[in-house]
C-alpha cells in the first residue's frame, strides 16, 4: 500500500484579526481539509457557504 493512502487528511482552519473590506468579518473565516495526495477544498464561513 502506498504511504499517501495510510496518511489521514489534515484539517485546518483559515482566521483572520482584521478585515480591511468588512465583507468576511475576522475570526474564524474559512476552514478546509487538505489530502494525502496535496489537493486542498476550503470551504468559506458565512451567511451562504460556498466550496472553493
Amino acid at each position: 500500500m502506498p504511504d499517501e493512502v495510510l496518511t489521514p487528511p489534515r484539517l485546518f482552519t483559515l482566521e483572520r484579526d482584521h478585515d480591511v473590506t468588512g465583507v468576511s468579518g475576522t475570526g474564524t473565516v474559512a476552514d478546509g481539509v487538505v489530502r494525502p495526495d496535496g489537493t486542498v477544498s476550503i470551504r468559506a464561513c458565512r451567511a451562504r457557504c460556498a466550496t472553493v
